[in-house]
């Protein structure tokens, strides 16, 4: 009986919360973890996936077995969750769609199964950027890199001609793919050509007429949003702009990294998009720089006067109830940084420490946990929060904590703040530069270069037992290893 209303509840579920069922699709998933509980379903807002906040959580009916219904009025790009597989999809009303996440790959099965799997072979679930300057970073003229592009853009288009052709996929999923691959392609050339001045140099103008065309042919404001419009947007309406006010000397390298104090870097990006946009697509491009900026978790207090700005202008805008969340923390922060710092908190004060083994010459006898971040580090701070679930594990295995940081010097009232707001308990090592030289040829994962967080186990007698131990995030991979000592 109690599956029976299980399963009766289940069935008018959707994944939209809408109450009116309208141009439904839906979608099943199976996956072979059966100890998968749920699936996230991520969904565009206003037609731009904001910063994976619109999150559809979809429980399990039976082991490995999920299903949800789609309530879309046109079709859109979506993203989903699958345990560690992140998968991109084109979905359209009135459609079915099943997914089977096997260990070794993502199957389709339905309506157009074979476009959304090119769509992820081809471009996955996010861009990498970094690729597009490497591989073109020795293509000095416009002719060079247009050839290479528009041989990758049409091998891709003939593709998904061959699937329309073969009656593979509709009208109507060609026509979104397509627009992903004019813009995937677009963002690729802007920036491309953009990357040629981060060194100082003037663009030559056969680069530049390139990156103009490329522009005035895939603009910025359309209709049809692909799924890498914020992306692409921000290089054009910002990079691209600020290139130009240097071009005109109205700005230098130096006046830029001025700005980065107290803000103004924000305010003067804020002015980029206020003065080159309009309309929704300025509202856009505000709402995904600013969830884009508290995201990186570095608390600016001007982040909250660029809110009110941005709700003062669009007072009805769907994408503040996303952002309020993200201000709220940064007002925390600010207000929790004038407190003291955290009673089991202890800063090791002495710029002369130069090495590893100098600074635990001051634990003699004990065993560390050592913590390896920086304030600029993202996923650091993310692993702060999960510093309670080790804590009674490391007292009970008799070691101490050891952050150490590697941020610049001048960065130090910034560490301060994170201790107090992340409640670090534990010894602080803010590394001076021959400390940081020289833990990265002895003592780094992969040997000459940082990669944080890193964590590391020292034995007693200051010996390294590990230098990449398991994450406060991983709780019982630490216990088990400890309790092996």
């Amino acid at each position: 009986m109690n599956r029976f209303l299980t399963l009766c509840f289940l069935s008018i579920l959707i994944c939209s919360c809408s109450n009116e069922k309208t141009n439904v699709s839906e979608l099943v998933v199976f996956s072979e973890d059966n100890n998968l509980e749920f699936i996230e379903v991520i969904r565009p807002i206003e037609g731009m996936i904001l910063w994976d906040n619109k999150r559809d959580t979809i429980r399990t009916i039976e082991k490995g077995s999920f299903k949800c219904s789609l309530d879309i009025n046109n079709p859109e790009v979506i993203r989903l969750v699958i345990g560690d597989k992140r998968v991109k999809m084109i979905i359209e009303p009135n459609h079915s769609y099943e997914i089977k996440a096997l260990d070794s790959a993502i199957v389709f099965k339905g309506d157009n199964a074979k476009g959304n799997d090119l769509l992820n072979t081809l471009h996955g679930a996010y861009n990498n950027n970094l690729d597009d300057i490497f591989k073109y970073e020795n293509d000095s003229t416009a002719v060079s890199v247009k050839q290479k592009i528009d041989f990758d853009k049409k091998n891709e288009i003939s593709q998904i001609d061959a699937l329309l052709t073969q009656n593979l996929i509709d009208k109507a999923f060609y026509n979104l793919f397509k627009n992903e691959i004019d813009y995937r392609y677009a963002e690729k050339i802007v920036n491309i050509v953009l990357s040629k001045s981060y060194s100082g140099d003037l663009i030559n103008a056969g680069l530049e007429k390139l990156l103009n065309e490329t522009i005035e042919t895939h603009p910025v404001s359309t209709k049809n949003l692909p799924s890498n419009w914020k992306e692409y947007a921000e290089f054009v309406i910002i990079e691209k702009n600020q290139y130009e006010q240097k071009k005109e000397g109205l700005i230098t390298r130096d006046s830029l990294i001025n700005l980065s104090v107290n803000g103004g870097i924000k305010r003067y990006k804020e002015s980029l998009i206020v003065n080159n946009l309009n309309g929704e697509f300025r509202e856009k491009l505000l709402a995904y720089y600013l969830i884009f900026s508290t995201k990186q978790k570095n608390y600016e207090e001007y982040l909250i006067k660029f809110f009110e700005n941005f709700k003062t202008s669009y007072p009805h805008s769907k994408y503040t109830s996303y952002l309020e969340p993200e201000i709220d923390e940064i007002k925390y922060y600010h207000e929790k940084i004038q407190r003291d710092l955290p009673t089991m908190a202890s800063i090791i004060e002495n710029e002369n420490i130069n090495n590893l083994d100098e600074l635990l010459s001051k634990f003699k006898g004990q065993k560390i946990y050592i913590d390896l971040w920086a304030t600029w580090c993202g996923p650091c701070k993310q692993e702060f929060k999960s510093n309670r679930k080790i804590e009674k594990i490391l007292k009970e295995n008799n070691y101490q904590k050891l952050f150490i940081s590697i941020d610049e010097a001048d960065k130090k009232e910034k560490w301060i703040e994170m201790i107090k707001f992340y409640d670090l308990n534990g010894y602080h090592f803010l590394a001076n530069k021959e400390f940081k030289e020289d833990f990265a040829q002895k003592h780094t994962v992969n040997e000459g270069y940082f990669a944080i967080p890193q964590y590391l186990l020292i034995d007693k007698t200051g010996r390294v037992v590990t230098k990449n131990a398991p994450r406060p995030s991983q709780p019982d991979e630490l216990k088990k290893l400890l309790t092996a000592q």
